[in-house]
Order: structure tokens, then sequence, then C-alpha cells
């Protein structure tokens, strides 16, 4: 199975949602991303209608959209530093189409290189 990842770039209000998320959800029109009672599980699922809660998925490949209200949620649950990036991989869910990703488990993605280094 093809890597399933999302990506939060808390400074842009940014998520990343890799290729390989879509692909074991089928290559939805749309998906809806659905948190847990007490945050620490994120699912995304593919949904079918047009409203506030679904984001539409491109014709290539990954997507990323911008969603500050949805960056500032996951920072503050996990207080993560809006000055990183987090990666967080997933794993497909048995008998439902859906991937289900552990927000404690995220690990800071480095920054581009700074005069020869990365920096965390």
């Amino acid at each position: 199975m093809a890597d399933l990842f999302v990506s939060f770039y808390l400074r842009d209000n940014r998520v990343h949602i890799g290729k390989g998320v879509l692909c074991a959800l089928g290559n939805p029109g749309r998906i809806c991303f659905l948190l847990d009672k007490t945050g620490t599980s994120m699912l995304i699922i593919p949904y079918e209608k047009r409203d506030f809660r679904s984001h539409k998925v491109p014709a290539a490949g990954c997507m990323e959209i911008s969603s500050q209200k949805l960056c500032r949620i996951i920072s503050s649950l996990h207080n993560y530093d809006t000055s990183f990036s987090y990666r967080i991989s997933g794993r497909k869910v048995q008998n439902r189409n859906a991937v289900v990703f552990d927000l404690k488990s995220a690990v800071i993605i480095p920054r581009e290189p700074q005069g020869g280094e990365f920096h965390a």
C-alpha cells in the first residue's frame, strides 16, 4: 500500500493530503475530515455532498487545502508549535472506506536548509 500521510503546514494554515490517502479512499470527488471527541484521532472519508464539511479533490494526485480553523484546532489540541510543519502517518481502516491518523504521533517536518544545515 502507498504511503498514507497528511501534513499540517501551520504557519501557512495549509493541509496536504498525500496521494496514497486519496487512492486508498478510491479517488473520491470530495472528502471530509472527522475528529474524534478526544481530538486524538482524525479520519478522512469520502463525502458525497457539497457543503461546508466537504473539500473537492482535484483530478491529479495529492491535494492541499487552506483551513485556518482546522490547523488552529489541531495545533491547540496537541500544543503544536505553529511555526513548524507536522507530518502524520495514517492507516486504512478495515471494513470501512476511511483512513485514520493518530494526531499524537506527529513528526516535525525539517525546514529547508539554511546555510547548508537543516533546522527543526
